[in-house]
């Protein structure tokens, strides 16, 4: 007996409905090409159970330096990076999501978004943690 046949087809369908329903699902009639990333959403809350989700909010940036070797240079980019947001508001862990196309201005912007500060993501009244992808934008000003 095939182990497949077990499995109620209603089972199978139910947990379709589940995922479609929390957006967890690829959408029907979509496919995505290897390598190609699933689209993203950023929402300012969700509801789940009853309990709501809000993401951080910043409060406290701090500026990156421009680097003096890409400003003599003339090099401009804008780095995203995933930041990890505590309970506590301070930024833990930072990863280069996608470089500004120098290696000074992604360490730069690094280096300055771990002195940010939050107002931390929320689990209903409670400070949970919380990734989020920002971008860092070094543009020279011509005066």
């Amino acid at each position: 007996m095939n182990h497949l046949s077990l499995v109620s087809p209603w089972i199978v369908i139910s947990l379709f409905l589940l995922l479609q329903l929390t957006g967890m699902a690829i959408p029907l009639g979509k496919a995505w090409a290897a390598g190609e990333e699933m689209p993203t959403f950023e929402m300012d809350e969700v509801t789940v159970s009853d309990t709501k989700i809000t993401k951080p909010v910043l409060v406290q940036e701090v500026k990156p330096e421009y680097p003096m070797g890409a400003r003599k240079a003339g090099i401009q980019g804008t780095a995203q990076l995933k930041i990890q947001v505590l309970p506590s508001g301070s930024v833990g862990e930072v990863q280069l999501a996608q470089s500004a196309g120098d290696a000074s201005l992604d360490q730069a912007a690094q280096k300055a978004v771990k002195e940010w500060k939050f107002k931390p993501g929320l689990s209903g009244s409670k400070p949970i943690m919380v990734w989020m992808t920002v971008p860092v934008k070094f543009e020279l000003i011509k005066e």
